[in-house]
């Protein structure tokens, strides 16, 4: 009977670090689009328009933000989506 435990202690644990992971990941999404942000609002007011890489990289930024929260919906299982992760990185 100790085997059940500790299985359902090391799915609890592995649940817990996969949340703590993708609020990790909203974090840092959140603030490379912050910098992006700033970095295109700079170059904004110095040429008319901004580089399209900075735009992209913004876009890549708010879509791993998104992402991020739809993975931390109990009911998604990311692993199925790890293609997804690879293209966000």
């Amino acid at each position: 009977m100790g085997w059940v435990n500790r299985n359902v202690d090391g799915v609890l644990i592995m649940a817990v670090l996969r949340y703590v992971c993708r609020v990790f990941q909203f974090v840092l999404a959140i603030v490379a689009a912050g910098l992006y942000g700033i970095r295109i609002n700079v170059e904004r007011v110095s040429h008319p328009h901004p580089s399209p890489l900075w735009l992209f990289a913004e876009v890549v930024a708010g879509v791993s933000a998104i992402t991020s929260l739809i993975y931390m919906i109990p009911s998604v299982r990311s692993f199925l989506f790890f293609l997804w992760d690879a293209v966000l990185l």
